[in-house]
């Protein structure tokens, strides 16, 4: 499953990289417009894309997690 959504500040990416530490499948997170993946769960990674529009891929079954993604969800 791929989603787009956009974490704001730090407290959205805070929130972002507990949840995806809790998921039960690895969350890759990239830059839309770049090739390069972050690691959902490393907050030291995902600071670095504070502000922009991503893409995260998900192929867990988490329904806790996706209703995260919805929250943050852009189109």
């Amino acid at each position: 499953m791929e989603k787009r959504i956009y974490l704001p500040n730090f407290d959205a990416v805070r929130h972002f990289v507990k949840e995806s530490e809790a998921c039960d499948d690895t969350v890759m997170v990239s830059k839309e417009g770049f090739k390069y993946q972050i690691d959902g769960a490393s907050l030291l990674g995902m600071l670095n894309v504070i502000g922009s529009n991503l893409i995260v891929k998900y192929s867990g079954n988490s329904n806790h997690f996706l209703r995260v993604l919805d929250q943050y969800q852009t189109n």
